[in-house]
Protein backbone atom coordinates (compact mmCIF):
# COMPACT_ATOMS: atom_id res chain seq x y z
CA UNK A 1 0.00 0.00 0.00
CA UNK A 2 1.36 3.39 -1.00
CA UNK A 3 0.91 6.05 1.67
CA UNK A 4 0.07 9.56 0.53
CA UNK A 5 2.86 12.07 0.94
CA UNK A 6 2.52 14.28 4.04
CA UNK A 7 1.67 17.85 3.14
CA UNK A 8 4.57 20.26 3.37
CA UNK A 9 4.71 22.27 6.56
CA UNK A 10 3.35 25.74 5.90
CA UNK A 11 5.44 28.66 7.20
CA UNK A 12 3.82 31.99 8.11
CA UNK A 13 5.99 35.11 7.99
CA UNK A 14 4.54 37.83 10.19
CA UNK A 15 5.72 41.24 9.02
CA UNK A 16 5.68 44.01 11.62
CA UNK A 17 8.20 46.86 11.64
CA UNK A 18 10.28 45.13 8.97
CA UNK A 19 8.52 45.91 5.69
CA UNK A 20 11.15 44.69 3.23
CA UNK A 21 12.47 41.53 1.57
CA UNK A 22 16.22 42.24 1.84
CA UNK A 23 18.11 41.52 5.07
CA UNK A 24 15.04 39.74 6.42
CA UNK A 25 16.14 36.65 8.36
CA UNK A 26 12.60 35.34 9.13
CA UNK A 27 11.65 35.44 5.45
CA UNK A 28 14.79 33.54 4.41
CA UNK A 29 14.30 30.95 7.15
CA UNK A 30 10.68 30.35 6.17
CA UNK A 31 11.59 30.07 2.48
CA UNK A 32 14.03 27.26 3.28
CA UNK A 33 11.45 25.21 5.20
CA UNK A 34 8.33 25.09 3.07
CA UNK A 35 5.56 27.02 1.35
CA UNK A 36 5.08 30.50 2.73
CA UNK A 37 2.27 32.83 3.76
CA UNK A 38 3.42 36.46 3.99
CA UNK A 39 1.15 38.23 6.45
CA UNK A 40 0.68 41.72 7.85
CA UNK A 41 -1.95 42.41 10.49
CA UNK A 42 -3.54 45.82 10.95
CA UNK A 43 -4.39 45.81 14.65
CA UNK A 44 -7.30 47.97 15.88
CA UNK A 45 -5.61 47.92 19.27
CA UNK A 46 -2.70 49.87 17.78
CA UNK A 47 -4.98 52.29 15.93
CA UNK A 48 -6.74 53.15 19.20
CA UNK A 49 -3.55 54.08 21.05
CA UNK A 50 -3.02 57.66 22.15
CA UNK A 51 0.32 57.89 20.32
CA UNK A 52 -1.21 56.87 16.95
CA UNK A 53 -1.97 59.17 14.05
CA UNK A 54 -3.23 58.25 10.56
CA UNK A 55 -0.02 59.75 9.15
CA UNK A 56 1.84 56.74 10.59
CA UNK A 57 -0.50 54.25 8.96
CA UNK A 58 -0.47 56.14 5.67
CA UNK A 59 3.28 55.55 5.46
CA UNK A 60 2.85 51.90 6.48
CA UNK A 61 0.14 51.24 3.87
CA UNK A 62 2.36 52.66 1.12
CA UNK A 63 5.19 50.45 2.39
CA UNK A 64 2.88 47.42 2.32
CA UNK A 65 1.96 48.14 -1.29
CA UNK A 66 5.67 48.29 -2.12
CA UNK A 67 6.30 45.08 -0.18
CA UNK A 68 3.57 43.30 -2.12
CA UNK A 69 5.17 44.45 -5.39
CA UNK A 70 8.54 43.13 -4.21
CA UNK A 71 7.10 39.74 -3.19
CA UNK A 72 5.16 39.14 -6.42
CA UNK A 73 8.21 38.30 -8.61
CA UNK A 74 9.37 35.89 -5.90
CA UNK A 75 6.15 33.89 -6.22
CA UNK A 76 3.88 35.08 -3.40
CA UNK A 77 1.62 38.01 -2.59
CA UNK A 78 1.27 39.82 0.69
CA UNK A 79 -1.89 39.08 2.68
CA UNK A 80 -3.15 41.89 4.91
CA UNK A 81 -5.74 41.13 7.57
CA UNK A 82 -7.43 43.34 10.13
CA UNK A 83 -8.07 42.17 13.67
CA UNK A 84 -6.79 41.44 17.12
CA UNK A 85 -3.98 39.02 17.78
CA UNK A 86 -3.84 36.10 18.26
CA UNK A 87 -7.41 35.83 16.91
CA UNK A 88 -6.16 36.56 13.37
CA UNK A 89 -3.69 33.69 13.64
CA UNK A 90 -6.44 31.41 14.90
CA UNK A 91 -8.57 32.28 11.88
CA UNK A 92 -5.66 31.60 9.55
CA UNK A 93 -4.93 28.29 11.29
CA UNK A 94 -8.57 27.19 10.93
CA UNK A 95 -8.42 27.83 7.19
CA UNK A 96 -5.43 25.49 7.06
CA UNK A 97 -3.12 24.54 9.95
CA UNK A 98 0.42 25.85 9.64
CA UNK A 99 3.57 24.55 11.27
CA UNK A 100 5.59 27.62 12.12
CA UNK A 101 5.43 31.36 12.59
CA UNK A 102 8.45 33.51 11.74
CA UNK A 103 8.93 37.14 12.73
CA UNK A 104 11.41 39.69 13.94
CA UNK A 105 11.24 40.55 17.60
CA UNK A 106 9.45 43.86 17.94
CA UNK A 107 10.89 46.64 20.05
CA UNK A 108 8.94 49.65 21.18
CA UNK A 109 5.99 50.32 23.43
CA UNK A 110 4.65 48.25 26.31
CA UNK A 111 1.48 47.01 24.64
CA UNK A 112 3.49 44.96 22.13
CA UNK A 113 4.89 42.96 25.06
CA UNK A 114 1.37 42.02 26.15
CA UNK A 115 0.29 41.21 22.60
CA UNK A 116 3.33 39.03 22.00
CA UNK A 117 2.71 37.12 25.22
CA UNK A 118 -0.80 36.36 23.96
CA UNK A 119 0.62 35.17 20.65
CA UNK A 120 3.18 32.98 22.42
CA UNK A 121 0.49 31.30 24.51
CA UNK A 122 -1.64 30.69 21.42
CA UNK A 123 1.29 29.25 19.46
CA UNK A 124 2.17 26.88 22.28
CA UNK A 125 -1.45 25.70 22.58
CA UNK A 126 -1.67 25.04 18.82
CA UNK A 127 1.73 23.42 18.56
CA UNK A 128 2.98 26.16 16.25
CA UNK A 129 6.70 26.87 16.52
CA UNK A 130 7.33 30.62 16.76
CA UNK A 131 10.79 31.64 15.57
CA UNK A 132 11.66 35.23 16.58
CA UNK A 133 14.80 36.97 15.34
CA UNK A 134 16.21 40.19 16.85
CA UNK A 135 16.89 42.98 14.38
CA UNK A 136 18.86 46.22 14.28
CA UNK A 137 21.19 45.06 17.06
CA UNK A 138 18.58 44.95 19.85
CA UNK A 139 16.86 41.93 21.36
CA UNK A 140 13.61 42.16 23.28
CA UNK A 141 14.21 43.28 26.84
CA UNK A 142 17.16 45.44 25.79
CA UNK A 143 19.64 42.57 25.57
CA UNK A 144 22.36 43.30 23.03
CA UNK A 145 25.13 40.71 23.29
CA UNK A 146 25.69 39.04 19.91
CA UNK A 147 22.75 41.00 18.57
CA UNK A 148 24.50 44.32 19.22
CA UNK A 149 27.76 45.38 17.60
CA UNK A 150 28.59 41.84 16.45
CA UNK A 151 25.17 41.34 14.87
CA UNK A 152 25.37 44.63 13.01
CA UNK A 153 28.88 43.75 11.81
CA UNK A 154 27.60 40.71 9.91
CA UNK A 155 26.85 41.36 6.22
CA UNK A 156 23.20 42.03 5.34
CA UNK A 157 21.28 38.98 4.19
CA UNK A 158 20.18 38.74 0.55
CA UNK A 159 16.55 38.67 -0.43
CA UNK A 160 15.21 35.17 -1.23
CA UNK A 161 15.31 34.28 -4.91
CA UNK A 162 12.09 32.27 -4.81
CA UNK A 163 9.16 31.72 -2.44
CA UNK A 164 6.67 28.89 -2.73
CA UNK A 165 3.12 30.08 -2.05
CA UNK A 166 1.04 28.18 0.49
CA UNK A 167 -2.38 27.29 -0.91
CA UNK A 168 -5.71 27.17 0.88
CA UNK A 169 -5.75 30.59 2.50
CA UNK A 170 -7.97 33.55 1.76
CA UNK A 171 -6.07 36.54 0.47
CA UNK A 172 -6.35 40.03 1.90
CA UNK A 173 -5.47 43.20 0.02
CA UNK A 174 -3.85 46.31 1.45
CA UNK A 175 -6.70 48.47 2.81
CA UNK A 176 -7.03 52.24 2.64
CA UNK A 177 -7.57 54.62 5.55
CA UNK A 178 -11.20 54.89 4.43
CA UNK A 179 -11.55 51.09 4.51
CA UNK A 180 -10.42 51.24 8.14
CA UNK A 181 -12.86 54.06 9.00
CA UNK A 182 -9.99 56.42 9.71
CA UNK A 183 -9.95 60.12 8.84
CA UNK A 184 -7.78 61.35 5.98
CA UNK A 185 -4.22 62.25 6.76
CA UNK A 186 -3.72 65.79 8.01
CA UNK A 187 -0.20 66.14 6.56
CA UNK A 188 0.05 67.44 3.02
CA UNK A 189 3.73 66.91 2.22
CA UNK A 190 5.16 63.97 4.15
CA UNK A 191 7.74 61.42 3.01
CA UNK A 192 6.42 58.37 1.16
CA UNK A 193 6.89 54.76 2.19
CA UNK A 194 8.50 51.74 0.57
CA UNK A 195 11.84 49.92 0.44
CA UNK A 196 12.72 51.24 -3.03
CA UNK A 197 12.43 54.82 -1.80
CA UNK A 198 14.54 53.98 1.25
CA UNK A 199 17.29 52.51 -0.93
CA UNK A 200 17.19 55.57 -3.18
CA UNK A 201 17.48 57.94 -0.22
CA UNK A 202 20.48 56.03 1.11
CA UNK A 203 22.23 56.07 -2.26
CA UNK A 204 21.61 59.80 -2.73
CA UNK A 205 22.78 60.61 0.78
CA UNK A 206 26.04 58.70 0.41
CA UNK A 207 26.72 59.99 -3.10
CA UNK A 208 25.80 63.65 -2.79
CA UNK A 209 24.60 64.84 0.62
CA UNK A 210 26.69 63.21 3.35
CA UNK A 211 29.48 65.81 3.26
CA UNK A 212 27.13 68.34 4.85
CA UNK A 213 25.95 66.01 7.61
CA UNK A 214 28.03 67.22 10.54
CA UNK A 215 27.51 70.91 9.93
CA UNK A 216 23.95 70.76 8.71
CA UNK A 217 21.89 68.37 10.80
CA UNK A 218 21.40 70.87 13.64
CA UNK A 219 20.02 73.56 11.34
CA UNK A 220 16.27 73.66 10.66
CA UNK A 221 17.17 75.14 7.26
CA UNK A 222 19.80 72.63 6.13
CA UNK A 223 18.91 69.41 7.96
CA UNK A 224 16.36 68.25 5.38
CA UNK A 225 19.20 68.07 2.84
CA UNK A 226 22.21 67.38 5.07
CA UNK A 227 20.47 64.54 6.90
CA UNK A 228 19.83 61.10 5.47
CA UNK A 229 16.01 61.39 5.83
CA UNK A 230 15.96 57.64 6.47
CA UNK A 231 14.33 57.95 9.90
CA UNK A 232 10.77 56.87 8.91
CA UNK A 233 12.18 54.01 6.85
CA UNK A 234 14.25 52.82 9.81
CA UNK A 235 11.25 53.19 12.13
CA UNK A 236 9.07 50.92 9.99
CA UNK A 237 11.84 48.71 8.69
CA UNK A 238 11.67 49.36 4.96
CA UNK A 239 15.46 49.25 5.26
CA UNK A 240 17.54 47.71 8.03
CA UNK A 241 20.13 49.49 10.16
CA UNK A 242 22.61 46.79 9.17
CA UNK A 243 22.09 47.54 5.48
CA UNK A 244 22.67 51.24 6.09
CA UNK A 245 25.77 50.69 8.23
CA UNK A 246 27.38 48.40 5.67
CA UNK A 247 26.65 50.87 2.89
CA UNK A 248 28.24 53.60 5.01
CA UNK A 249 31.35 51.50 5.62
CA UNK A 250 31.64 50.81 1.89
CA UNK A 251 31.33 54.52 1.19
CA UNK A 252 34.04 55.24 3.77
CA UNK A 253 36.38 52.81 2.02
CA UNK A 254 35.70 54.44 -1.34
CA UNK A 255 36.26 57.89 0.17
CA UNK A 256 39.55 56.76 1.70
CA UNK A 257 40.75 55.43 -1.65
CA UNK A 258 39.73 58.64 -3.41
CA UNK A 259 41.44 60.78 -0.78
CA UNK A 260 44.69 58.82 -0.86
CA UNK A 261 47.39 61.38 -1.44
CA UNK A 262 44.95 64.29 -1.29
CA UNK A 263 46.46 66.68 1.23
CA UNK A 264 43.71 68.62 2.99
CA UNK A 265 44.40 71.60 5.24
CA UNK A 266 44.67 70.74 8.90
CA UNK A 267 41.24 70.68 10.53
CA UNK A 268 39.40 70.48 7.23
CA UNK A 269 36.42 68.13 7.58
CA UNK A 270 36.66 65.03 5.44
CA UNK A 271 33.98 62.83 3.94
CA UNK A 272 35.05 60.18 6.41
CA UNK A 273 34.34 62.52 9.33
CA UNK A 274 30.74 62.94 8.18
CA UNK A 275 30.19 59.25 7.53
CA UNK A 276 31.74 58.28 10.85
CA UNK A 277 29.45 60.73 12.63
CA UNK A 278 26.42 59.32 10.82
CA UNK A 279 27.39 55.73 11.69
CA UNK A 280 27.82 56.80 15.30
CA UNK A 281 24.31 58.21 15.29
CA UNK A 282 22.93 54.87 14.09
CA UNK A 283 24.68 53.09 16.97
CA UNK A 284 23.36 55.73 19.38
CA UNK A 285 19.90 54.95 18.01
CA UNK A 286 20.39 51.25 18.80
CA UNK A 287 21.46 52.05 22.36
CA UNK A 288 18.44 54.28 23.00
CA UNK A 289 16.04 51.60 21.74
CA UNK A 290 17.76 49.06 23.98
CA UNK A 291 17.37 51.46 26.91
CA UNK A 292 13.59 51.62 26.51
CA UNK A 293 13.40 47.87 25.92
CA UNK A 294 15.22 47.27 29.21
CA UNK A 295 12.90 49.70 31.06
CA UNK A 296 9.59 49.96 29.16
CA UNK A 297 8.05 51.89 32.05
CA UNK A 298 9.92 54.97 30.75
CA UNK A 299 7.05 55.43 28.31
CA UNK A 300 4.77 56.17 31.27
CA UNK A 301 6.88 56.91 34.35
CA UNK A 302 9.41 59.66 34.94
CA UNK A 303 12.91 58.46 35.74
CA UNK A 304 12.97 61.04 38.53
CA UNK A 305 9.31 61.46 39.56
CA UNK A 306 10.17 64.20 42.07
CA UNK A 307 12.16 66.29 39.58
CA UNK A 308 9.33 68.79 39.05
CA UNK A 309 8.73 67.95 35.41
CA UNK A 310 5.16 69.15 35.29
CA UNK A 311 3.47 65.82 35.95
CA UNK A 312 1.37 67.15 38.84
CA UNK A 313 0.63 70.63 37.47
CA UNK A 314 -2.88 71.58 36.34
CA UNK A 315 -3.19 71.17 32.60
CA UNK A 316 -3.26 74.55 30.85
CA UNK A 317 -5.43 74.06 27.75
CA UNK A 318 -4.72 77.52 26.34
CA UNK A 319 -0.96 77.16 26.57
CA UNK A 320 -1.06 73.66 25.13
CA UNK A 321 -3.19 74.78 22.17
CA UNK A 322 -0.93 77.77 21.49
CA UNK A 323 2.14 75.51 21.51
CA UNK A 324 0.59 72.72 19.42
CA UNK A 325 -0.86 75.12 16.84
CA UNK A 326 2.23 77.27 16.47
CA UNK A 327 1.01 80.56 17.95
CA UNK A 328 3.15 81.00 21.04
CA UNK A 329 4.71 84.28 19.92
CA UNK A 330 8.16 82.64 19.88
CA UNK A 331 8.99 82.46 16.15
CA UNK A 332 11.23 79.39 16.12
CA UNK A 333 8.71 77.37 18.14
CA UNK A 334 5.84 78.46 15.91
CA UNK A 335 7.80 77.83 12.71
CA UNK A 336 8.70 74.30 13.82
CA UNK A 337 5.09 73.51 14.64
CA UNK A 338 4.01 74.80 11.23
CA UNK A 339 6.52 72.64 9.37
CA UNK A 340 5.50 69.65 11.51
CA UNK A 341 1.89 70.25 10.52
CA UNK A 342 2.81 70.26 6.82
CA UNK A 343 5.55 67.59 6.63
CA UNK A 344 5.46 65.55 9.90
CA UNK A 345 9.21 66.12 10.30
CA UNK A 346 11.67 68.51 11.91
CA UNK A 347 15.28 67.84 12.75
CA UNK A 348 16.35 66.35 16.07
CA UNK A 349 17.57 69.57 17.70
CA UNK A 350 14.30 71.34 16.96
CA UNK A 351 12.38 68.39 18.45
CA UNK A 352 14.35 68.80 21.66
CA UNK A 353 13.66 72.54 21.61
CA UNK A 354 9.90 71.97 21.19
CA UNK A 355 9.78 69.51 24.08
CA UNK A 356 12.00 71.66 26.29
CA UNK A 357 10.00 74.84 25.68
CA UNK A 358 6.65 73.15 26.28
CA UNK A 359 7.68 71.57 29.56
CA UNK A 360 10.18 73.96 31.12
CA UNK A 361 8.74 77.29 29.93
CA UNK A 362 5.03 76.54 29.49
CA UNK A 363 4.84 74.10 32.41
CA UNK A 364 3.03 71.43 30.40
CA UNK A 365 3.18 67.77 31.57
CA UNK A 366 5.85 65.77 29.79
CA UNK A 367 3.49 62.89 28.92
CA UNK A 368 0.98 65.17 27.18
CA UNK A 369 3.79 66.90 25.31
CA UNK A 370 5.34 63.57 24.34
CA UNK A 371 2.06 62.14 23.07
CA UNK A 372 1.36 65.16 20.88
CA UNK A 373 4.85 64.99 19.38
CA UNK A 374 4.57 61.22 18.90
CA UNK A 375 1.44 61.77 16.82
CA UNK A 376 3.13 64.59 14.94
CA UNK A 377 6.33 62.75 13.96
CA UNK A 378 6.07 60.49 10.93
CA UNK A 379 9.20 58.68 12.16
CA UNK A 380 7.98 58.14 15.74
CA UNK A 381 10.41 55.68 17.29
CA UNK A 382 9.52 55.14 20.98
CA UNK A 383 13.05 54.22 22.07
CA UNK A 384 14.36 57.56 20.88
CA UNK A 385 11.28 59.62 21.57
CA UNK A 386 10.49 59.02 25.23
CA UNK A 387 14.03 59.44 26.61
CA UNK A 388 14.29 62.68 24.60
CA UNK A 389 11.05 64.03 26.05
CA UNK A 390 11.98 63.05 29.60
CA UNK A 391 15.42 64.61 29.29
CA UNK A 392 14.02 67.82 27.79
CA UNK A 393 11.43 68.06 30.57
CA UNK A 394 13.78 67.29 33.43
CA UNK A 395 11.80 64.13 34.15
CA UNK A 396 15.08 62.21 33.99
CA UNK A 397 16.48 64.38 36.80
CA UNK A 398 18.01 67.88 36.90
CA UNK A 399 21.48 66.62 35.97
CA UNK A 400 20.13 65.13 32.73
CA UNK A 401 17.98 68.12 31.76
CA UNK A 402 18.75 69.74 28.41
CA UNK A 403 17.24 73.23 28.13
CA UNK A 404 16.90 74.46 24.55
CA UNK A 405 15.99 78.14 24.59
CA UNK A 406 14.19 79.06 21.34
CA UNK A 407 15.84 82.48 21.05
CA UNK A 408 19.34 81.12 21.49
CA UNK A 409 18.60 78.24 19.11
CA UNK A 410 17.28 80.67 16.49
CA UNK A 411 20.40 82.82 16.75
CA UNK A 412 22.68 79.80 16.51
CA UNK A 413 20.91 77.89 13.75
CA UNK A 414 18.69 80.39 11.89
CA UNK A 415 20.61 83.62 12.31
CA UNK A 416 19.19 85.28 9.19
CA UNK A 417 15.64 84.07 9.94
CA UNK A 418 15.39 82.15 6.68
CA UNK A 419 13.62 79.16 8.25
CA UNK A 420 11.31 81.25 10.42
CA UNK A 421 10.30 83.48 7.52
CA UNK A 422 9.64 80.46 5.28
CA UNK A 423 7.01 79.23 7.74
CA UNK A 424 5.73 82.55 9.12
CA UNK A 425 5.26 84.92 6.16
CA UNK A 426 3.93 87.60 8.53
CA UNK A 427 7.54 88.04 9.71
CA UNK A 428 8.92 88.37 6.17
CA UNK A 429 9.69 92.11 6.45
CA UNK A 430 10.80 92.07 10.09
CA UNK A 431 14.45 93.20 10.37
CA UNK A 432 16.98 90.47 11.14
CA UNK A 433 17.66 92.02 14.55
CA UNK A 434 14.10 91.27 15.64
CA UNK A 435 13.09 88.17 13.70
CA UNK A 436 13.86 85.86 16.65
CA UNK A 437 12.48 88.34 19.21
CA UNK A 438 9.64 90.33 17.60
CA UNK A 439 8.42 91.53 21.04
CA UNK A 440 11.52 93.74 21.17
CA UNK A 441 10.51 95.53 17.98
CA UNK A 442 9.50 99.17 18.57
CA UNK A 443 5.87 99.87 17.83
CA UNK A 444 6.79 102.19 14.96
CA UNK A 445 8.85 99.43 13.33
CA UNK A 446 5.98 96.96 13.79
CA UNK A 447 3.63 99.29 11.92
CA UNK A 448 6.19 100.03 9.24
CA UNK A 449 6.77 96.35 8.41
CA UNK A 450 3.14 95.28 8.78
CA UNK A 451 3.66 93.01 11.77
CA UNK A 452 1.87 94.47 14.76
CA UNK A 453 1.98 92.20 17.79
CA UNK A 454 -1.42 91.20 19.04
CA UNK A 455 -2.89 91.81 15.58
CA UNK A 456 -0.66 90.18 12.97
CA UNK A 457 1.47 87.98 15.23
CA UNK A 458 0.77 86.99 18.84
CA UNK A 459 2.39 88.38 21.91
CA UNK A 460 4.55 85.78 23.71
CA UNK A 461 2.33 83.30 25.55
CA UNK A 462 4.71 83.52 28.53
CA UNK A 463 7.20 86.29 29.37
CA UNK A 464 10.43 85.84 27.40
CA UNK A 465 13.47 84.77 29.37
CA UNK A 466 15.47 87.79 30.46
CA UNK A 467 18.58 86.28 28.95
CA UNK A 468 18.79 83.36 26.54
CA UNK A 469 20.44 80.30 28.01
CA UNK A 470 23.57 78.92 26.30
CA UNK A 471 22.78 76.48 23.52
CA UNK A 472 23.48 72.84 24.44
CA UNK A 473 26.34 71.28 22.55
Amino acid sequence: MIRPLAPEAVQVVWFKRDLRVADHAPLLAAAARGPVVCLYVVEPEALARDDFDPVHLGFVLESLEALDRALAPLGVRLSVRVGRLPEVFEGLWRERPFAALHSHQETGVRWTFARDRRVARWAEARGVAWHETPQDGVARGGRRGVHGAAGLACPPLPAPTRLRPALGYATGRVPSLRDLDLPPERVRDRQRGGATLAEGLLAAFLARRADGYRGGVSSPVDASVAGSRLSPHLAYGTISVRTVLHAVEAARRRAAEAADGDARPAGHPSADDALRAFAGRLRWRRDRIAELEAAPRLEFEAVAPDAGAGAARPFDDERFAAWAEGRTGFPLVDACQRVLRDTAWVNFRMRAMLASFATTRLGLPWRAVGLHLARSFLDYEPGIHWPLVQRSAGAAGPAARAVFDPVRQARAHDADGRFVRSQLPVLAAVPDAYVATPWRMPRAVQRAVGCVLGRDYPHPVVPPAPRAAPAPA
